[in-house]
């Protein structure tokens, strides 16, 4: 008799699975009306990739109660379906208890990066926003929305947040016009354009500026692709002000683990020594390359005053992909694993700013020095190092992190000598190739 019933168990669950695949919008909204338990029980029927995919799609506070019932196991294989930013946007509404509890349930590297991306910079919108905002999707009716809020007890909420399908801020709707609103009215029908934000790693200064100027009780928090993370509300915002201030204060006789203006003189040598010694033993290899040519140096002299050009040309490449880098980071828009899609911006933005540049300096270096030989040379250092220069700006950023410092404090040290090392060999070196034109012209 078992065996009979198999079969058609096989094709309810292979068309229950099909269903959560193909309409995860449509499935979460029949979750969202299940217990807690009943909900979770249906998810953990399909698989963690086709799981996940609904799991994004319910209300957060659905969600989060589903995410305490999972086990380990399912746990697990369904977080490492997600990119890490949208588990991250899972995770965020799970108190720090239950995920201290869950960490060690994933793979390390993964668990680093996810908690990376939950951790904000003191002092700014996302270490001070409520992390578990009033949200519900593009669909929802009012009558669903305030059914939801019901079941959330009594959580101070101003305004109710309308997302699409990947988490996107689309509008703000007042608590008082969704409850004055019919029951079936879609909730898009309430909302009246986008909504004024402010980016996670935004300063509390700028949010406490915008929530005073525009009179608002609330400003919701999202990060780079305006996915919805929390919302700081005028009292946390105020109180961190207060805060901040005193802790500046602090900062200034050096209570802070970061250098201040006032910091003691051996806290200051011991955070700039090493990266001054590094500095040293970079700087020396740099010379050691210039020294490499000194004959040919001595022979054109021109070298030595077309080698600063070269040099600065390759300098500012690299500081300007730096700064990009280095926001991209804080911003958690770029991660290491980034690296590639840098790798080749960098190479395509080095090769057109540097035949553009090489040209001009090209045609300078000829009329200048009267020598078509070294402006060529000139030239194709410029283009070489510039790529060479942005790439390393790029990288250098991302690679001191993954090896566990700060890039902030130290990527100017090596990018400075590493740039220099690209200059000094590209020119330097297409000189060396091209030693007997450039002596004959100039002779």
């Amino acid at each position: 008799m078992t065996s009979a019933i198999t079969p058609a168990a096989t094709a309810r669950r292979a068309l229950f699975e099909e269903f959560l695949a193909r309409h995860p919008g449509e499935a979460a909204r029949l979750v969202d009306d299940l217990p807690p338990a009943d909900g979770f029980a249906c998810l953990k029927a399909a698989p963690p990739a086709v799981a996940a995919g609904v799991l994004l799609q319910l209300n957060p506070d659905t969600a989060s109660h589903i995410l305490r019932l999972m086990d380990q196991d399912f746990f697990a294989g369904m977080v490492q379906q997600l990119e890490p930013e949208r588990a991250a946007g899972l995770l965020r509404r799970l108190s720090p208890e239950d995920l201290s509890a869950r960490w060690a349930w994933l793979p390390p590297e993964m668990a680093r990066e996810i908690q990376e991306i939950l951790s904000f910079p003191p002092g700014s919108a996302g270490a001070i926003m409520d992390m578990h905002p009033a949200c519900f999707r593009h669909g929802d009716t009012a009558g669903s929305a305030l059914q939801h809020l019901r079941r959330a007890g009594g959580r101070r909420i101003h305004d109710v947040f309308l997302l699409d399908e990947d988490g996107v801020l689309l509008s703000a709707i007042p608590l008082q016009e969704l409850a004055c609103a019919a029951p079936e009215r879609p909730l898009e029908s309430l909302a009246h354009g986008d909504p004024l934000c402010v980016h996670a790693v935004a300063p509390k200064e700028e949010v406490l500026r915008l929530i005073e100027g525009r009179k608002l009780d609330s400003l919701p928090v999202v990060d780079t692709r305006r996915r919805l993370l929390g919302v700081v509300r005028y009292e946390a915002v105020a109180a961190a002000a207060h805060q901040g201030a005193v802790e500046d204060v602090q900062a200034i006789f050096g209570a802070s683990r970061d250098e201040r203006a006032l910091s003691g003189a051996s806290f200051a040598v011991r955070r700039r020594m090493p990266w001054l010694q590094i500095n040293l033993f970079t700087a020396f290899l740099a010379a050691i390359i210039v020294g490499c040519f000194e004959d040919l140096i001595a022979r054109v002299p021109a070298l030595a005053v077309f080698l600063t050009v070269v040099v600065s040309q390759a300098c500012n490449a690299g500081q300007q992909a730096l700064a990009v880098a280095l926001r991209g980071l804080a911003l958690y828009e770029i991660r290491p694993r980034h690296w590639p899609a840098l790798v080749r911006k960098e190479l395509t933005t080095g090769l057109a700013n540097g035949f553009a540049v090489a040209l001009a300096a090209g045609l300078i270096v000829v009329f200048w020095a009267h020598s078509l030989p070294l402006a060529l040379v000139c030239a194709a250092a410029i283009v070489l190092s510039t790529v060479a220069a942005g790439i390393i700006g790029a990288l250098t950023p991302l690679l001191l992190k993954t090896l566990g410092f700060d890039p902030a404090q130290s990527s100017s040290i090596i990018l400075t000598t590493l740039t220099d090392i690209a200059a000094f060999l590209s020119f330097l070196g297409l000189a060396a190739l091209f030693a007997s034109a450039i002596t004959s012209a100039a002779g």
